[in-house]
């Protein structure tokens, strides 16, 4: 392996390691602002998500 091959896979292992360790954060922050969201309306919590999601 030489040493651009080198440098482009640790380039590549690095920024997709970074963004794998992102998505779990990005799920939890949506689900826990739905959530709150949810807390000031009244009626099924399916119907105020869809709600949320389409306006």
């Amino acid at each position: 392996m030489t040493f651009a091959e080198a440098g482009r896979t640790y380039t590549l292992l690095t920024v997709g390691n970074g963004l794998v360790t992102q998505v779990p954060a990005v799920i939890v922050s949506t689900a826990a602002g739905l959530l709150v969201t949810k807390a000031g309306l009244t009626g099924s919590a399916d119907k105020a998500m869809l709600k949320q999601l389409s306006d």
